[in-house]
């Protein structure tokens, strides 16, 4: 997967307004988020919500797991991107 063109980047307080959902991979991640942004609470969810509702796991760091490390978040992070689209498109 070519990410050249993709950047990371820090949240905003304008991007409470600006998005209808925002999506984290971790814990800690999600009380960052609703902390800075607490009016957009209700759009701030991890990643995997969707994916396993009952456990909603956080997506682990690959960075020290090796390559097949890197392979399992891929693959968790697809079936959690799947899950939510599959939601949105059943709530609308």
């Amino acid at each position: 997967i070519d990410i050249r063109g993709l950047r990371a980047r820090q949240l905003t307080a304008e991007d409470g307004n600006q998005f209808d959902w925002i999506l984290v991979m971790d814990d800690q991640n999600l009380a960052s988020a609703r902390r800075m942004l607490p009016e957009a609470h209700h759009k701030i969810h991890k990643l995997l919500y969707w994916y396993q509702p009952a456990q909603t796991p956080d997506v682990p760091d690959p960075y020290y797991g090796g390559q097949d490390g890197f392979e399992q978040v891929f693959q968790l992070i697809d079936r959690g991107c799947q899950a939510f689209i599959e939601q949105v498109l059943n709530s609308t």
